[in-house]
């Protein structure tokens, strides 16, 4: 009950707090038996006419920054459950799949590469992906001082390695450069608030459609 902040005595709580008490409980439950790991709350949605009931966790053998939305539904006098686990799983594969291309014209210790897995691939989780089957957007943020020079040939290198490797869904490989004291400071548990800051001295978005357009601006 205290995860969720609820306090007090549970008999003092409403009928709809009891039933947020219940819920949470059942949906932590569920994932944490099916992985056989602790998670730890950070926020859930009863649903209603706009969005699903939904539970959001992080995984005790991750970070707060890996979240993970557990979906509810009740169908013929049932509860049926999902969630998208499995997407935080496979992208460290994904990402070493991304870092062997960049490593070819970037300095490994240069650069760090961040994935969000969009849709697609139910494989397992220690096979190695398909980069055709997976809808996903990577950030590569390189340090201007170890990677400046190799920079526009990577660029230049990034469309055809979309077009070669990810034909079939939609894809994107976002460069951004910055000097090496902001680009020490950029981690995964920040990333998405550091591309919003004015601190990059090159920046390039590179896409693939589902239909195999490649764009680059």
């Amino acid at each position: 009950m205290a995860m969720t902040g609820l306090t007090g005595p549970y008999e003092e709580l409403t009928d709809t707090q009891k039933g947020v008490v219940t819920a949470v409980g059942q949906m932590m439950s569920w994932i944490e038996e099916k992985y056989q790991q602790k998670f730890h709350y950070i926020s859930y949605a009863p649903g209603g006419a706009i969005e699903q009931e939904h539970l959001k966790v992080y995984p005790e053998q991750g970070s707060e920054s890996d979240v993970v939305t557990v979906y509810r539904t009740y169908e013929n006098g049932a509860y049926h459950y999902k969630d998208d686990y499995g997407a935080i799983l496979m992208r460290p594969a994904y990402e070493e799949q991304v870092r062997v291309f960049a490593e070819q014209y970037l300095p490994s210790e240069g650069i760090k590469i961040y994935t969000e897995i969009k849709d697609g691939y139910s494989g397992a989780a220690d096979e190695t992906p398909a980069l055709n089957e997976i809808s996903a957007v990577t950030y590569i943020f390189m340090d201007d001082a170890l990677c400046s020079e190799q920079y526009e040939a990577f660029l230049e290198a990034v469309p055809g390695w979309l077009a070669e490797n990810c034909q079939g869904v939609p894809v994107g490989i976002y460069l951004r450069v910055t000097e090496p004291e902001a680009w020490q400071q950029i981690d995964r548990a920040n990333y998405e608030e550091k591309i919003r800051e004015d601190i990059y001295t090159e920046e390039a978005e590179c896409a693939i459609s589902g239909n195999g357009k490649v764009t680059v601006y």
